[in-house]
């Protein structure tokens, strides 16, 4: 009896230990998917302020081209060059 008592025992502390390392790999892997989904944020973040820079500078580069027509046009249509 005791002996059956101890193989009891002895399953008992072996299933203790597989759920505490299961518990461990779960907190693990909930560690692991939260700083996966920390690293898409901050991702989506970068690639937000580059498009937003990209933006900026395209419209900058439309201002450029939009004056650099105005005076083109300004110098040809003047009435007072010699042409």
């Amino acid at each position: 009896m005791d002996a059956s008592q101890n193989v009891l025992k002895a399953i008992a502390a072996q299933n203790g230990l597989i759920v505490s390392m299961l518990a461990e790999q779960r907190t693990d892997s909930l560690l692991a998917r939260q700083n996966n989904a920390y690293s898409n944020l901050m991702l989506t973040q970068v690639a937000d302020h580059l498009d937003s820079q990209r933006k900026k500078e395209n419209s900058q580069e439309d201002g450029r081209l939009s004056l650099l027509h105005e005076v083109v046009l300004n110098a040809r249509l003047d009435p007072t060059s010699a042409d």
